[in-house]
């Protein structure tokens, strides 16, 4: 009797890999649809060209862009930017660049001045702008571009360097 019991408790353990090994025989070619859908994306661009990329070809692309990011963004940047960008970055509102300039720099907001070069540099890195758009004026309000925060959330103490103590 306990070889009887010794033989199906046996078989029991082996018969779950049997009907796992039959299901996915008998359903490989829908599974293996799912997997292939899985692990490519379908990207539709501001053109509205479509395009297919695998999930290994995205992340390709994101570290060859956060390298270029890193070799022609960040390691330019300079000490005068990181300052008015850690200044936006720690406010909850939107400063006027006026307002922006005198607290930073300690200057009023001239043009031309080497504080407007900051702030087109910062502009032209695509990571601030003049919510109103156009130029930059002392009464317009600073803003972090969507660019600008995406790497602040990626590479924010590379981008904002050393924070000063207070």
């Amino acid at each position: 009797m306990q070889h009887i019991a010794a033989l199906i408790s046996s078989l029991a353990q082996v018969g779950w890999l049997v009907i796992v090994v039959f299901l996915l025989w008998r359903f490989r070619s829908p599974l293996s649809n799912v997997v292939e859908r899985l692990s490519k994306f379908r990207l539709r661009l501001s053109d509205g060209t479509k395009v297919e990329v695998s999930a290994s070809e995205v992340v390709g692309m994101a570290q060859q862009l956060l390298d270029e990011v890193d070799e022609r963004l960040i390691k330019e940047i300079s000490e005068s930017e990181q300052k008015l960008l850690r200044y936006l970055v720690q406010l909850d509102s939107e400063p006027t660049v006026g307002e922006a300039v005198e607290r930073v720099f300690g200057e009023k907001f001239v043009r031309p001045s080497p504080e407007l070069e900051v702030l087109r540099k910062l502009r032209d890195r695509q990571l601030i702008r003049p919510r109103e758009g156009g130029r930059f004026r002392e009464y317009k309000h600073l803003q972090i571009k969507p660019f600008g925060s995406i790497l602040l959330r990626i590479r924010r103490d590379a981008l904002l360097g050393k924070v000063e103590p207070a």
